[in-house]
C-alpha cells in the first residue's frame, strides 16, 4: 500500500531529475561532437586503428578477453607474479606458498562458478528495459552528490587531510548510483566520441577525490560497457587501459608530493602487490585456515557504511602484521582471517555466482552495464579482498535482479 503509494512522486522525481541528466548528456554530445575536429581526437584514432590490427594469440585465453575468466584470472596470475619478483622478502617460503595457493584456489573456485553459471544465464532470454530517464536521473543525483560532498569535506586532490572523511556514507551511497548512471548511460550512447567524453567526464570528477578504486570504476565501467554494445572494440579498450594506467598513477604522485600517501613510490608501484602478498602470509601464519574473528570483520564491513570508514582489508592487515591498514591481503585475505577458509570458499562461490550471471546476460544492454560495474569491483576485489560494503550490496542487488531474469 504504501510502495504504491509511492509509485507516482517517485516516478515524478525520477523525470525531474533525467531532464537535469540530459543537460549533462547534451553537453557531454556538444564537447564531443567538438573533440572529434581537434588534432587529438585523430591522433587518438590513429593509435586505436592500429591497436586494432594487433593480432594476440594466446593458449590461456579463449573467445571474450573480458570475460572473468580471462582478463580476472590473468590479473590475478600476473599480480601473483609481481608479488614473487618484488623487492619485498619472502621470509617463510612454505607459509608463503600455502597462502599462494589459497589465493589462487579462491580465483579458481569464483572464475569456475562464474563460468559454470554464465552457461546457464546465457541460455535465457531477458526482456529489454526502458532505463533511458532512470539511467539520466541516477547519472545527474550522483553527479550532484560527489559535487557536494567536495563541498562539505573538501577536494582530496587539492587537500589530502580530506582523504581520511571523504568516503563517508553519504558518499558511498550516492558514488553506486553514479556508477550505475554513468553505465546505463554508456549503453546508449552509439557514437565512440561521446563515449570517450563520458569516460572523460567520470575519469576528471573522480580525479579529484584522489582515490585511484573510485578513478578506476568510473572510468572502467564506461568504456567496458561500451565494449559490449559494439561501440568499442576490445582491442581498442585493451589499448585504452594502457594509457589508463599513467593516468591513474597521477593520483599515486600526487599524494606522494603531499607526503599523505603513507608510503613511497616504490611501495605503491612495485612493492605493492609483494606487501599484499605479505600481509596475506601474516593472516594465515596468525589466523590458520580456520579464521579467528568469526564473522566480526564482516560485521565491520557493514557498519564501517553508517560509521568512521574503517576498512574491513585493511583492518585484517594491520591487525595480522601490524603494517599499516593501506596495505592489503588480496580476495583471500580478510575473509581468512574472518571465517577462516570456509568463509573464503563461500564469498568465492558468490561473487563468482553473481558474475557469471550479470555476464551471461550480458546481451541486454542493462546487464551489459551491471556486468560492466561488477567486473571492475571484482577485479578490485583481487587485490584488497571484498571489503566494500557499498560494493558487496551492489552485488547483492544485482545478484537479485540477475535471478529475476529466471522467473520471466
Amino acid at each position: 500500500m504504501i510502495i504504491e503509494a509511492l509509485e507516482e512522486p517517485l516516478w515524478l522525481l525520477t523525470v525531474a531529475m533525467s531532464v537535469q541528466g540530459r543537460k549533462i548528456e547534451k553537453a557531454l554530445e556538444k564537447a564531443a561532437d567538438a573533440a572529434e575536429k581537434t588534432k587529438a581526437y585523430a591522433l587518438l584514432e590513429s593509435y586505436l586503428n592500429k591497436a586494432e590490427t594487433i593480432e594476440l594469440k594466446s593458449g590461456l585465453v579463449a573467445g571474450d578477453f573480458f570475460a572473468p575468466w580471462n582478463f580476472l584470472s590473468l590479473f590475478a596470475l600476473l599480480y601473483l607474479l609481481m608479488a614473487f619478483v618484488s623487492p619485498i622478502p619472502i621470509i617463510d617460503p612454505a607459509a608463503w606458498a600455502t597462502s599462494s595457493l589459497i589465493f589462487l584456489g579462491s580465483m579458481a573456485l569464483l572464475f569456475g562458478t562464474a563460468k559454470k553459471v554464465a552457461r546457464r544465464f546465457e541460455t535465457l532470454t531477458s526482456k529489454e528495459m526502458d532505463y533511458g530517464k532512470p539511467a539520466s536521473a541516477m547519472l545527474f543525483i550522483g553527479s550532484l552528490a560527489i559535487v557536494l560532498n567536495f563541498l562539505y569535506i573538501g577536494i582530496p586532490a587539492l587537500e589530502p587531510a580530506a582523504r581520511l572523511h571523504f568516503h563517508n556514507t553519504f558518499y558511498q551511497f550516492f558514488f553506486m548510483v553514479f556508477l550505475a548512471g554513468l553505465a546505463l548511460t554508456a549503453t546508449k550512447t552509439t557514437k565512440l566520441s561521446r563515449l570517450f567524453t563520458l569516460a572523460a567526464y567520470a575519469g576528471a570528477l573522480t580525479f579529484l577525490t584522489s582515490f585511484r578504486t573510485d578513478f578506476l570504476l568510473s572510468v572502467g565501467p564506461v568504456l567496458l560497457a561500451g565494449t559490449y554494445t559494439g561501440v568499442l572494440s576490445a582491442r581498442k579498450l585493451g589499448a585504452i587501459l594502457l594509457m589508463l594506467l599513467p593516468a591513474s598513477m597521477l593520483i599515486t604522485i600526487l599524494l606522494l608530493f603531499s607526503g599523505d600517501s603513507g608510503s613511497t613510490l616504490d611501495n605503491l608501484i612495485t612493492g605493492r602487490a609483494g606487501f599484499t602478498m605479505y600481509t596475506l602470509t601474516a593472516a594465515y601464519q596468525d589466523a590458520g585456515i580456520w579464521g579467528i574473528a568469526h564473522g566480526g570483520l564482516l560485521l565491520n564491513s557493514f557498519t564501517q557504511f553508517f560509521t568512521h570508514r574503517i576498512m574491513i582489508g585493511g583492518f585484517a592487515a594491520e591487525y595480522s602484521s601490524l603494517l599499516p591498514r593501506y596495505f592489503t591481503s588480496t580476495f583471500a585475505g580478510p575473509l581468512l582471517i574472518d571465517g577462516g577458509i570456509l568463509e573464503v570458499a563461500a564469498m568465492a562461490l558468490f561473487a563468482g555466482a553473481v558474475l557469471g550471471a550479470l555476464y551471461g546476460l550480458r546481451q541486454n544492454k542493462a546487464f551489459a552495464a551491471l556486468y560492466s560495474i561488477a567486473m571492475w569491483y571484482t577485479f578490485i576485489w583481487i587485490e584488497t579482498g571484498p571489503i566494500q560494503f557499498y560494493f558487496l550490496a551492489m552485488h547483492l542487488l544485482f545478484g537479485y535482479l540477475a535471478l529475476r531474469q529466471t522467473s520471466r
